[in-house]
């Protein structure tokens, strides 16, 4: 299958383009690693695939209309209302 129409299809079936998808599974992995550990938000972004740490907090803030700090804080903030 050549890439536009996997794209094409891709896109049929999930209604979102395949990079929105990429996008969306590497800031799924950097939530994650913002709430399990203790690396600074520029050595998430590397590890999440991103070269340049405004494009990665552009794309985090499109993604989960937060800031990184913002988003960490927010469950930091549920984690201990909740008592886990």
């Amino acid at each position: 299958m050549k890439s536009q129409s996997f794209c094409r299809y891709f896109k049929n079936k999930t209604k979102k383009t395949y990079i929105q998808f990429w996008m969306e599974v590497r800031i799924g992995y950097a939530c994650r690693l913002l709430i399990d550990d203790e690396k600074n938000v520029s050595e998430i972004s590397y590890e999440s695939g991103y070269n340049n740490i405004s494009h990665f907090n552009h794309h985090f803030k499109l993604i989960t209309k937060k800031k990184p700090l913002e988003y960490k804080k927010d469950y930091l903030e549920i984690e201990s209302n909740t008592g886990r």
